[in-house]
């Protein structure tokens, strides 16, 4: 009888230390959830503020393109320039064309004979230059 109460112990002892082992392992495994999820937390929140640093206001980056471009009626044309009439300044602007101008009517390449007086055209500048024209887009949908 002694050799069977020693078995019982045995046996207790072993469950025992089988349920204190997976105590642990439940803990750290809860453990590593949590520190991945804080991890997360931080690195998205690390970008949302990074994000914000780089954004640039719309109101600024509008004003800097708004120079860049020009919408209006064609006045005249000839081989070296364009002059249109925006209908919201009331003015007429001539801008030089090189023979690096780009000019698409109606999405398809074209020449500077080919526009006439009354095309609704959009002109992209060249950078610092504001008087020469980079592209020439002919359009009748486009609006003031």
């Amino acid at each position: 009888m002694a050799k069977q109460v020693n078995n019982q112990s045995q046996s207790a002892s072993i469950s025992s230390t089988r349920t204190n082992r997976t105590y642990v392992f439940k803990i750290n495994t809860l453990l590593t959830i949590i520190v991945v999820v804080i991890l997360l937390i931080l690195s998205f929140y690390g970008g949302v503020l990074y994000g914000h640093s780089q954004h640039q206001p719309f109101s600024r980056s509008f004003s800097k393109a708004e120079h860049k471009f020009a919408i209006g009626l064609v006045v005249y044309t000839s081989n070296n320039s364009i002059t249109i009439n925006n209908a919201n300044t009331k003015t007429d602007r001539e801008y030089k064309v090189t023979k690096n101008t780009i000019v698409s009517i109606n999405g398809s390449p074209a020449k500077i004979s080919q526009i006439v007086p009354g095309n609704r055209v959009l002109i992209r500048v060249v950078r610092g230059k504001p008087s020469t024209a980079g592209v020439i887009i002919v359009n009748s949908k486009f609006t003031d």
